[in-house]
């Protein structure tokens, strides 16, 4: 996992190669504008992690986070629905932390890689989280993925000895 690097601490944060290439492969056979867009997201995580070198700097996974938040919030209000985690990232982190700890920490403070139960176990609470703010299938997918990607980076593999505030601050840089 992770082509040998600290889990956690590589390109990949606390997903893996084989999740990415899931979530790409179910982005790409949509039509769909979000499909679309998290593709291209994760996309260049993907080739940045084989080295590949860009002209201009990709976005960030937080801050293509932002944008697959203000799309959902524009999408919500659009139907006349308003959300507590209306607050984008942050707020959808606040949710995801706990089942995260339990997840990636286990019962001691150092981060396990996940097994292949435990891989479909995160899948699938992320995916629970994102259908609860109107994602489909392979949205969901990228969106977890990115959440990963995201979390991994900005806590640079002490996630399980960060306080929630910490992990915040970090993500929000």
């Amino acid at each position: 996992m992770n082509g040998g690097r600290d889990y956690g601490g590589g390109a990949y944060g606390y997903a893996d190669p084989e999740m990415v290439r899931v979530a790409l492969g179910r982005l790409e056979r949509s039509g769909d504008q979000l499909h679309h867009d998290l593709h291209m997201y994760i996309e260049a995580i993907d080739l940045q992690a084989r080295g590949t070198h860009f002209l201009l700097r990709p976005r960030t996974p937080v801050e293509a986070l932002d944008e697959v938040f203000a799309y959902i919030a524009q999408k919500d209000k659009a139907r006349g629905n308003f959300r507590k985690w209306a607050g984008g990232v942050s707020s959808f982190f606040l949710i995801m932390l706990r089942e995260l700890r339990t997840i990636i920490c286990g019962r001691g403070k150092t981060p396990r890689k996940l097994g292949t139960q435990s891989q479909a176990l995160l899948t699938a609470v992320a995916a629970a989280i994102a259908r609860k703010v109107g994602l489909d299938g392979p949205s969901a997918i990228g969106l977890a993925v990115l959440m990963l990607i995201a979390l991994g980076q900005a806590t640079k593999n002490t996630f399980c000895q960060m306080t929630d505030p910490e992990v915040l601050k970090a993500l929000m840089g």
